[in-house]
Parts: C-alpha cells; sequence; structure tokens
C-alpha cells in the first residue's frame, strides 16, 4: 500500500492497492490463527520446495529452498484473490503479517522478517490426518524439488528425464482427481494441498505437458 505521513512521522498505509494488485503474501506463524476466521484453504496456494517462483524481496524468478504458502492471486492476474478494485481488501482488519509490515515506499519491515516464521501445509493439516497423509503421499511421489534437474536434462532428449516428468504428470492429475471425486477435498483446495498442477511448474523451463487420451507427451514450447 502506499504511505504518507503522520505527526510521528510514521507511514500510514493510503489503501491504494498497489501491493495488492503486484503480488500475495506469504503466510507467517502469526497468521495460523486467521484461517477460518479471515482467511480459508481456498484463499491459499502452496509453492513447492525446487518451485521457481518470484521472489518479492530480490526481484527475481528462483528456485525455492523452502515450501511456502501464502494466498493465491486471481487467475491470469498477479493480484490477491482477497483485493477488490471497487472495495479494497476482504481482509484488511484481520490481514496477514507481511501486509500488516509492508508499506511500499519503505519496504525494510517487510524484508527483515520476509524468510522467518514461515508456515507450511503441514502447520494448517494437522486437524485433517487424512489429507495430511495425501500432501506426504505427492510429495513423495511427485517430488518438485527434482524437477528443475529433470527438465534441464529432457531438453537435451534424456529419455529417463522424460519419462519421470511424464510420470510426474500423470500421477499429478490422478491424486488431484483422486481427492476430489471421492469427496476427500474440494477442486478449490487443491492449490494449497498439492500446489500448482504440474504442467504449470516445469512452464519456466520451456517444456509442456499435452494429454491426449490418457498418454502424456512432453514439448518443448520455447528456448532458454
Amino acid at each position: 500500500m502506499g504511505t504518507k505521513k503522520n505527526e510521528t512521522k510514521e507511514p500510514v498505509c493510503r489503501r491504494c492497492g498497489t501491493c495488492c494488485r503486484k503480488s500475495t503474501p506469504a503466510l507467517h506463524e502469526e497468521d495460523i490463527i486467521r484461517i477460518g476466521r479471515s482467511l480459508a484453504w481456498e484463499h491459499l496456494c502452496t509453492l513447492r520446495l525446487g518451485e521457481m517462483a518470484f521472489d518479492n524481496v530480490e526481484g527475481r524468478l528462483k528456485a525455492l529452498e523452502a515450501e511456502i504458502v501464502k494466498l493465491r492471486s486471481l487467475p491470469g492476474s498477479a493480484e490477491c484473490v482477497l483485493f477488490s478494485s471497487t472495495e479494497g481488501c476482504q481482509a484488511y482488519q484481520d490481514r496477514p503479517q507481511e501486509c500488516r509490515v509492508l508499506f511500499c515506499e519503505e519496504p525494510e519491515a517487510l524484508a527483515a522478517m520476509y524468510e522467518k516464521g514461515r508456515i507450511t501445509r503441514m502447520d494448517l493439516l494437522s486437524g485433517a490426518p487424512a489429507l495430511a497423509d495425501a500432501v506426504r503421499m505427492h510429495e513423495e511421489r511427485c517430488p518438485q524439488r527434482e524437477v528443475p534437474a529433470l527438465c534441464r536434462k529432457a531438453r537435451t532428449q534424456d529419455s529417463e528425464a522424460v519419462s519421470a516428468l511424464l510420470g510426474m504428470a500423470a500421477l499429478d492429475a490422478a491424486i488431484r482427481k483422486f481427492l476430489v471425486e471421492r469427496g476427500a477435498a474440494r477442486e478449490e483446495w487443491l492449490l494449497f494441498l498439492l500446489g500448482r498442477p504440474f504442467p504449470e511448474t516445469i512452464a519456466p523451463f520451456g517444456l509442456s505437458v499435452r494429454e491426449s487420451g490418457g498418454v502424456y507427451a512432453l514439448e518443448t514450447t520455447r528456448r532458454i
């Protein structure tokens, strides 16, 4: 949000919506109590270990060294799902911790706490052991941390890497479908529970997955 100076020289948010349109906050330990209050699982997404993601502080795309749970963006946009152009933040009075410390003209406070006390999916799934087990199984069978190296090898026509990526693509899709069809999870929870669908996580490497009749194929979309 933008700022103005009050008599004590402290920054005051103008609620202009600039930061809400550019990115979404990661969640921290202080935000756990907000789940079920101002935030819900359908508002969240998970960026997994090894996934390519934009670092708000460094201002660049990089492979994540740890899992991040954050508010999701609107489809095809960087804008926060809780932001309304007419009404502003729908959770402003109970907004996440990063939003509370961020002043767009003075980002030092956000940079200081950016990687401290971040939570993971397991911090929010203690009361849902079956879903926690499904998340662990998905992470074990579709390890995102291995994807960057596999993608680089696949681009050199390494058949084992191609096979591994296609196997992950098929299993990722199957697990998502299974959880929803069996009533274990709602469709809108999947971005939080399992992260982004597999095709989206390999897109930064110039690759895509095409599926036809249950058969998956890997394609190169661009040079990198």
